[in-house]
């Protein structure tokens, strides 16, 4: 169904055409309204020919002449994490709204100049692509949370497991690329920063990376969460959490879908990635985003929450390469953010 929006259309710019700028162009062009992507950028300029002819527009290997583009009025970003930094500092130059795929940065100081720079701005035009906020789990375990019929939150055990990963994959990568989203949720479910990480390793069956990984995190608040990496389960993708509060739990993804019971088997079917299985919070997250362009009214993580994160995620990386706990300390959130 396409939801319809008043004219004028936004046009967009996608930059990036690997899996998730590929999804991202499609969902902009085929399932929501009001919008137009007009042109889709990669470095690998026959990749970004083949998703602009689906939807019809122009393509490119070259993102800053998209960016630069009169023609074009905001960007959604899914290049390489370490692209984000110069791309989403051009939008912002141009006064452009900006969705970036997480993370922000790759890093905590990355992260950060953008953060400073969209402060120097002086409003809000980045929207970061944690797109847990809009999956219907994750907002019914929030709403449990703000309802506080099952009191304070205690503790949140969370699995995040992969299919496959690429060849050059390596232990930080499992951080900044996957355990961020849960890093994100746990600060948006419990309204706490997190305070300190703790990277736990087991027996490593590879040369360059531990993986799965157990990441131990604690917010200002006092509640624990453990988070299970695994970026090569081999069976599919899959993420559950649990969040145990002081008079019930709220379990979601286990399982996900109807379980079949036949022939003294009982089964459930294991989406293959994260499209399949967040497919309707992405679709919502970018109708969230067209509307909040449209309105001027921010919507979705900011860069303050791309940044925040950024900065536990490193402290993650520096308990996997020296072990122990590593505390987490945040600096004053600028008022734009509050």
């Amino acid at each position: 169904m396409t939801i319809p929006f008043p004219e004028p259309v936004l046009r967009v710019g996608v930059i990036g055409a690997g899996a998730m700028g590929e999804h991202h162009a499609e969902t902009l062009a085929f399932e929501l309204g009001g919008c137009q992507v007009v042109a889709v950028a990669d470095l690998d300029r026959d990749r970004a020919g083949r998703v602009a002819e689906k939807i019809g527009c122009d393509s490119t290997d070259d993102a800053t002449a998209v960016i630069a583009d009169p023609a074009v009025d905001a960007l959604v970003i899914a290049s390489a994490d370490a692209t984000h930094e110069p791309y989403v500092l051009a939008c912002l130059e141009r006064g452009k709204p900006v969705l970036c795929e997480k993370p922000l940065a790759p890093d905590a100081d990355a992260a950060g100049r953008i953060m400073a720079a969209e402060v120097e701005v002086g409003r809000r035009l980045i929207q970061v692509g944690f797109m847990r906020r809009y999956d219907a789990d994750y907002r019914r375990m929030k709403a449990a949370v703000d309802g506080r019929a099952l009191g304070q939150p205690l503790l949140m055990h969370c699995v995040h497991r992969n299919q496959s990963a690429g060849a050059d994959f390596h232990s930080a990568w499992m951080i900044t690329s996957s355990v961020s989203h849960e890093i994100e949720a746990l600060r948006w479910l419990t309204g706490s920063e997190i305070v300190s990480a703790t990277a736990v390793l087991p027996r490593s069956v590879l040369e360059h990376v531990f993986d799965p990984q157990l990441v131990l995190l604690r917010t200002a608040e006092g509640v624990v969460a453990d988070v299970e990496i695994f970026a090569r389960a081999q069976y599919g993708y899959e993420v559950r959490a649990e969040l145990v509060l002081e008079r019930g739990t709220v379990s979601i993804g286990m399982p996900a879908g109807a379980v079949v019971r036949t022939a003294e088997t009982m089964s459930t079917a294991v989406p293959p990635g994260f499209i399949e299985r967040f497919a309707p919070a992405y679709r919502r997250q970018l109708h969230d985003w067209i509307q909040s362009v449209r309105s001027e009214r921010p919507a979705g993580a900011s860069a303050w929450d791309g940044f925040a994160t950024a900065i536990v995620a490193d402290a993650c990386i520096a308990s996997q390469r020296g072990g122990g706990t590593v505390p987490v300390s945040l600096p004053e959130r600028p008022a734009l953010y509050h």
